[in-house]
């Protein structure tokens, strides 16, 4: 890829983490009573410090991408499967956590909201960066998977891949 198509392309990828995580953390864990609790419903500033956090986890979501990069060379499956492997691999391992009792987080309620936040938006954040990052894309149409011409009605559509 050139190096102008890797600047957009994690930009956007940045731009995704931040929204699945402020998203995922408001509209799934921060719906557990127990959670918003544990972290004094938002009055603890430390936790909450956007001008730290932003940065942090801007930092965070291209650390997962070289993290994942390697595998995403490595796979030899069909895009649809390698996708979810990679969402996978940014689901599960990193989860582990929830599912043990812990002493930063010994209630298994805030656990469960924690597991159910990070695992599925992660998942997503793995399909997203494969998406993006698997090959080069000539063009918004063929990042989106689109036709470059429309298809006749006239005759049946060869499909090549």
């Amino acid at each position: 890829m050139p190096a102008s198509q890797w600047v957009w392309k994690l930009a956007v990828i940045t731009g995704a983490y931040l929204i699945l995580y402020f998203g995922f953390g408001q509209l799934v864990a921060w719906q557990n009573p127990a959670l918003r609790t544990m972290y004094g419903n938002g009055a603890n500033q430390e936790v909450f410090n956007n001008t730290i956090l932003i940065p942090f986890q801007a930092g965070r979501s291209l650390l997962w991408v070289l993290w994942i990069l390697p595998a995403i060379r490595m796979l030899r499956a069909k895009s649809w499967w390698a996708a979810v492997l990679i969402g996978l691999l940014l689901a599960l391992p990193m989860n582990i956590v929830h599912a043990i009792p812990n002493p930063i987080m010994p209630d298994p309620t805030v656990r469960l909201s924690h597991f159910i936040e990070t695992a599925s938006s992660n998942f997503i954040f793995g399909l997203l960066i494969y998406w993006l990052l698997h090959r080069k894309h000539t063009s918004w149409v063929d990042l989106l998977g689109r036709e470059k011409y429309p298809v006749s009605t006239d005759k049946p559509a060869l499909v090549t891949k």
